[in-house]
């Protein structure tokens, strides 16, 4: 006999994972749960139950006969995710405050890159396709939103391009599709003057298929965006290609809206009573008493690296490296994998 949180548990349990039914004693991760789906299902419970878990106690009960006794009440109210007027200066949201640092401080690079490769039916008409890669930019804003330094001290803001921005795509001729599709995903985006968001197309090498690679950067997309992307193309391309406009349903809202709503939600550092103040403070306890930092061993002996701020830019750094002595012996083990390396921040 299940209880009624019991049974809501095993329906959303069911709905994150894609299966027809979870019992009271199937493993979340046991069903082909992953991280990315843990924190659906958590911001599912939180809608619906109105209750509060983390993964650390998910991933200790990962049943829903363990996990349902162990959820929390919220006690916080939860501002409605909802289009909300846009200020003159729109902020980042944290997670793409984290990116654009990572930029400004490594300089731009193809590291957050994310490819989605999908096949279209056909000989593909560049023409129509950019009519229906502009519909998909329309659709969703953070596909042409560029990162502009702020007036309030350099910090960055959101700048979202007009509708008629149209995604740059590139026609690649025949030949070697592996090789081109490698070279197009190197692409490097200037994160403040182009759009996040282009795509290549290439003769497939199956008969009657065109190839297209839809590149954007992390800051605008993430691991979930493949499936609703390749959506709305194909949906876009079709309509397109019988000459009329795709007929999507409005979204309720944007990135943009999301972020101000995060922002609402975690309000402000200075007020102790605040989500963001109680997070940091929880922070700065669990993390007390830590060891000092160690600095990263050399990758050869005498070798020094240093990061300085680039000319023209508080944030861009450039590594000077002194190169140790020619006769020096080779370093009886390799440092660790991300010490000293031009990816990592670390060093």
């Amino acid at each position: 006999m299940r209880t009624p949180v019991q049974e809501v548990l095993c329906h959303l349990y069911a709905d994150v994972l894609g299966v027809t039914e979870v019992g009271l004693d199937d493993d979340f991760f046991g069903l082909g749960g992953h991280s990315l789906l843990a924190f659906r299902l958590i911001g599912l419970v939180r809608s619906t139950l109105h209750a509060e878990i983390d993964l650390r106690t998910l991933s200790n009960a990962p049943t829903v006969r363990l996990l349902a006794p162990r959820l929390l009440r919220s006690t916080r109210s939860r501002p409605a995710l909802a289009a909300a007027p846009r200020p003159a200066v729109l902020p980042l949201s944290p997670a793409q405050q984290r990116l654009w640092f990572l930029d400004q401080l490594e300089g731009p690079s193809a590291v957050y890159n994310l490819p989605f490769q999908l096949s279209l039916p056909g000989p593909v008409d560049p023409a129509v396709l950019r009519r229906a890669l502009q519909d998909v930019s329309t659709r969703h804003e953070s596909l042409r939103t560029v990162f502009l330094p702020g007036p309030d001290a350099g910090r960055p803001r959101q700048s979202v391009l007009p509708e008629s921005t149209v995604p740059a795509l590139s026609v690649v001729p025949d030949g070697g599709l592996a090789a081109a599709l490698a070279e197009a995903s190197a692409h490097v985006f200037d994160l403040s003057a182009e759009p996040p968001f282009r795509a290549w197309m290439f003769p497939s090498d199956e008969p009657d298929t065109t190839t297209v690679l839809l590149l954007a950067h992390h800051i605008a997309v993430d691991g979930w965006s493949k499936a609703p992307l390749a959506r709305d193309l194909t949906t876009a391309y079709q309509a397109r290609s019988q000459g009329f406009a795709p007929r999507f349903d409005v979204l309720p809202v944007q990135y943009a809206d999301y972020t101000l709503w995060q922002r609402e939600l975690l309000g402000e550092l200075s007020d102790p009573a605040s989500l963001r103040s109680e997070q940091a403070g929880y922070w700065r306890t669990a993390l007390d008493g830590i060891p000092a930092p160690s600095t990263c061993p050399p990758t050869t002996p005498g070798r020094r690296c240093s990061v300085t701020p680039a000319a023209g830019s508080p944030w861009r750094s450039t590594r000077s490296c002194t190169p140790g002595p020619r006769s020096s012996p080779a370093p009886t083990r390799p440092p660790p994998s991300w010490c000293c390396t031009r990816s990592s921040p670390r060093c």
